[in-house]
């Protein structure tokens, strides 16, 4: 019994670093080996505040390009703050506690769509899909998304972007939320573990590296990934003021660059150098889970391959937002969307 408590605390922690963007979650900071020191010896450098929506894998790249020193390298000194949520990196920038937000994109859209003096614009894409996994108890097989009618879900909460996702990929497959499926929304992401491997409960949505333990003790399998299912969809993203983009277009574009090379890398280099260069930032977190989940999201390309956001890519994730309950019309791209910085990032092949 107690190997099992312990299991299921260590799933506890894995869990509130690996949440769905948008799920608050208590505020970290970044190791000492992803700190950026001045002194180079070309200048000092640019102090830049960086808010992360949560800590979880699914910003490896993020964590590539402190740890491999590339934000320093064009002459950035970043420091790196947990928010703990969107909303919550969305106000630290609001307020000018942060330059730069990695936040759900929702967020700008929402202050945009109330109309605001501070508007928030999006200049960088990290994530291109949901990054969650599908785990399902039984037997391991060659899983159809049909096959959940008149099961239960643990889902994720209401208005999120998980949540809507995993509902519109359910209504394509012909299946009605609340009537052929039963997903449940009011489980902290922290307990869905805990509740799913002890409650009655058929699948759950769950971030890596949680779903590799889940495999790795038998407690369920992964079934699929809404992500993979939904396909493309500008779902995290790098947003700064706009007073902030025009008073230091520079150092944005610095900002840029250094993700730019740090993404091409994590896609590139062998995973275990990836896991080694992000390790730190998940001291309780086994390498080799570590490993296993970074090669998924490779396999799966959770992360975009160039930064961009196209027109068509943020209206079909405006309509999951509308059909959602969420946001009332769409929001013009050229109002939120800055493009120049990722196109010279890709000029200059950083």
């Amino acid at each position: 019994m107690r190997r099992w408590t312990k299991l299921l605390a260590s799933l506890a922690v894995l869990a509130l670093t690996a949440a769905a963007c948008g799920t608050p979650q208590p505020a970290s900071k970044a190791p000492a080996a992803g700190s950026e020191a001045a002194g180079s010896g070309a200048g000092p450098l640019v102090t830049v505040n960086l808010a992360e929506v949560v800590r979880s894998l699914f910003y490896t790249p993020q964590y590539v390009a402190l740890s491999k020193g590339y934000f320093k390298e064009e002459g950035l000194d970043v420091h790196l703050t947990t928010a703990g949520g969107s909303d919550k990196g969305a106000t630290q920038l609001l307020s000018g506690q942060a330059d730069i937000a990695l936040v759900g994109p929702e967020t700008g859209l929402y202050i945009l769509a109330r109309g605001t003096d501070k508007p928030l614009r999006l200049f960088a894409e990290l994530t291109a899909t949901d990054g969650s996994l599908l785990v399902c108890k039984g037997e391991k097989h060659d899983f159809q998304w049909a096959e959940l009618k008149g099961k239960t879900i643990i889902g994720n909460r209401p208005g999120s972007s998980p949540e809507m996702v995993l509902e519109t990929i359910l209504k394509q497959h012909g299946l009605v939320p609340g009537k052929d499926v039963t997903v449940v929304t009011n489980i902290a992401n922290a307990a869905v573990p805990g509740a799913f491997k002890d409650g009655n409960y058929d699948c759950a949505e769950m971030w890596e590296p949680v779903p590799e333990m889940f495999e790795a003790n038998g407690w369920g399998y992964i079934a699929a990934s809404p992500g993979e299912a939904i396909g493309r969809l500008p779902y995290t993203a790098f947003l700064a003021r706009q007073d902030t983009i025009d008073q230091h277009p520079e150092m944005i574009q610095r900002f840029t660059n250094a993700v730019y090379k740090a993404l091409r890398w994590t896609y590139s280099a062998p995973v275990d150098e990836v896991a080694a260069a992000v390790a730190p930032f998940f001291p309780d977190t086994p390498l080799d889970l570590v490993k296993k989940s970074i090669q998924r999201y490779r396999d799966l390309k959770i992360w975009t391959d160039d930064l961009s956001v196209t027109r068509d890519q943020l209206e079909r994730y405006e309509t999951i937002l509308m059909d959602g309950g969420q946001l009332q019309a769409h929001v013009a791209y050229d109002d939120y969307v800055i493009p120049r910085f990722w196109e010279k990032a890709k000029e200059s092949g950083q």
